[in-house]
């Protein structure tokens, strides 16, 4: 028998060995679970004080304003249309990229994908704000220089 047959025929896990009459594999309750338990251990419902938390000195705990939200009714975010249009306006390279992912908010909207919406939507916001903030900033410097070359030309 050569070395390639002689592993050819074993199995990839050892066997088990209550399965050919050798000894119960010794559990953590030292045998076969009990019937009916399914082979869990016990489930405690007591928390350890170390892992309770409480505030630093004499400070009363947190309160956490807290809104009850009737089931089944969801609001959709805002797809910020109107602010990525005035980012396509005063910035239009950023601009158009909001105004895609406003239309990719609306799209997540009406499949009623809120998860993708809300992403899309912080993205729309991001994308606008940024753009607004573009535009602005490179308008100043475009004054700015034609005030500095204007005087500069009147000036010499």
């Amino acid at each position: 028998m050569t070395s390639s047959e002689k592993y050819e025929y074993q199995p990839a896990y050892p066997p088990d060995p209550a399965q050919y009459g050798g000894p119960p594999q010794p559990g953590p309750y030292g045998g076969p679970p009990p019937p009916g338990s399914h082979g869990y251990p016990p489930q405690s419902a007591t928390i350890p004080m170390s892992y309770a938390v409480s505030p630093p000195g004499n400070a009363p705990p947190p309160s956490y304003n807290a809104q009850a939200v009737q089931p089944g009714i969801l609001t959709p975010p805002s797809d910020y249309f109107i602010l990525s249009l005035i980012a396509c306006f005063v910035c239009w390279p950023v601009g158009i990229c909001s105004l895609l992912k406003s239309s990719e908010t609306r799209d997540a909207i009406r499949r009623r994908d809120f998860v993708s919406a809300n992403i899309s939507s912080a993205k729309t916001r991001h994308y606008s704000i940024c753009g607004i903030v573009t535009g602005i900033v490179i308008s100043v410097i475009g004054v700015v220089m034609v005030i500095v070359m204007t005087s500069f030309v009147i000036g010499h």
